[in-house]
């Protein structure tokens, strides 16, 4: 396996990662979003998702080993 190929296999993976990390976030916030108390730590979560995804999507990774 070329470097090329491996680093293009592990950047798929992070971003992979990254999208469930973000996704799991998500839903996280919207299962603890229960009483209005909840509210703040739901918004953090979510951008915090929401962070975590565009990183994923449209973030530039370093492309050597």
């Amino acid at each position: 396996m070329s470097a090329a190929t491996r680093i293009k296999i592990e950047t798929v993976a992070a971003r992979g990662t990254m999208v469930a990390v973000a996704v799991m976030t998500f839903a996280i916030g919207l299962a603890v979003l229960s009483s209005p108390m909840a509210v703040p730590f739901v918004v953090g979560l979510w951008l915090g998702g929401a962070a975590l995804a565009f990183l994923g999507l449209f973030g530039e990774l370093p492309n050597r080993l």
